[in-house]
């Protein structure tokens, strides 16, 4: 299958196997502790499984048009730098800006450092 188009190539990884897990949000909220985990291998399997990432454009030309033709497989291949090249061939380009690093349950330590400087902007007015 589609581990075929990353094995021995330095410049392709399975998207699945770059997405982990956070940890600490499974020790944060115990009622996903023990059917969480193997619910989010399913969702990142299901939305991710035939999604390959390459280290660039030309790279992805490669394992998209050439690699993945040859064996029958369809990938959706994403570069480093946003290009996209969808399953039916199409490619196409996004501009993120700012990118970052989004992790589950990461939303909530973005909410309790917003609420600590808060808390501290609020002492700095008082003093």
């Amino acid at each position: 299958g589609y581990q075929a188009l990353v094995q021995g190539q330095q410049a392709r990884r399975l998207a699945t196997v770059c997405v982990r897990i956070n940890d600490a949000f499974f020790e944060r909220h115990s009622q996903w502790q023990s059917q969480g985990p193997a619910i989010i291998e399913k969702v990142v399997s299901f939305m991710l499984g035939t999604t390959i990432f390459a280290d660039n454009l030309d790279e992805a030309r490669k394992v998209k048009y050439e690699d993945a033709r040859a064996v029958g497989l369809s990938p959706k291949v994403v570069t480093l730098s946003g290009e996209v090249i969808s399953p039916d061939g199409n490619m196409s380009v996004t501009v993120i800006a700012g990118r970052a690093q989004v992790e589950f349950g990461g939303a909530e330590q973005l909410h309790d450092i917003k609420l600590q400087e808060e808390k501290l902007r609020s002492i700095d007015n008082d003093i």
